[in-house]
């Protein structure tokens, strides 16, 4: 009894929190408005997670967007705590509702964000390029072997047959992606390469058909470059919001593109 009464106090007082902050947002005149509205999502992130669903912590895209919503609302009803508390609580079902229909066309980078924010670490290079492929409509080829097809064996016990095979299928694998590349119009055919390397950056397997120039530079400084980074070396002026979108829509399509080039060239390679 004691405990409930424990945690009402502590979700009230994070209540209490979030319709402070929610106030703040509300006026325009605030000289922090910014720095509030990001403390605002933290703390609806917190409270929703901790009280209510798990999911929250994956939602960062729809919570932000219910507030942007919330703060320029023409409602005085929302000027009163328990108004706004109940119609917090319904606008973050809808965004759940609509979180769940769109989980799988996010963006690969806001899935891997979601990753590392939901288990409190950075993904390692290898986890990165499993979410970069099974958000890319990977997951849905049944007999996918990611790790046989884009990945070297690391086993020490690698015998002469398993090893020719790897060996094939990394040439089958090269002359796939210089396939899918010459399709693409020449004017977009470097940014697609070049988006396509960093995804790779690490598989030398595949060095010899990836963009030398962002490899090398690689090699030496141990420095990769930002998705969006590349995208304005071919669009310079684009803002790094649109950048970064845009480039994530293209490595989404050339994957696809080749996914659906393996399978129809070279179905074996998915057995």
């Amino acid at each position: 009894m004691v405990e409930n009464l424990e945690l009402q106090t502590k979700e009230d007082q994070l209540k209490d929190k979030i319709y402070k902050l929610f106030l703040e947002c509300r006026n325009e005149a605030c000289p922090d408005r910014n720095k509030s509205i990001l403390q605002l999502w933290e703390q609806i992130i917190k409270w929703y997670g901790k009280y209510i669903t798990n999911d929250a912590y994956e939602m960062g895209k729809e919570i932000y967007d219910i507030i942007r919503r919330l703060i320029n609302k023409d409602s005085n009803t929302l000027q009163e705590k328990e108004s706004f508390i109940r119609y917090l609580i319904s606008a973050l079902k809808t965004g759940k509702a609509e979180y769940h229909r769109n989980f799988i066309s996010k963006n690969t980078d806001d899935i891997i964000r979601m990753k590392e924010r939901n288990i409190g670490r950075k993904l390692t290079e290898d986890e990165r390029l499993h979410f970069s492929i099974k958000w890319n409509d990977f997951e849905n080829t049944k007999n996918l072997n990611y790790q046989s097809i884009f990945s070297k064996n690391n086993s020490d016990e690698i015998n002469e047959h398993e090893q020719i095979q790897d060996n094939s299928k990394t040439k089958i694998i090269c002359k796939a992606i210089k396939a899918v590349l010459d399709k693409k119009q020449h004017r977009s055919r470097g940014c697609y390469h070049a988006l396509f390397t960093l995804s790779q950056i690490k598989n030398e397997t595949l060095y010899p058909v990836l963009d030398q120039n962002i490899i090398e530079t690689y090699k030496k400084s141990g420095i990769k470059p930002k998705q969006y980074e590349i995208y304005q070396k071919y669009h310079p002026g684009t803002t790094k919001e649109s950048a970064e979108a845009i480039a994530s829509k293209l490595l989404k399509d050339f994957t696809k593109d080749l996914e659906t080039y393996l399978k129809e060239n070279n179905p074996e390679i998915f057995s």
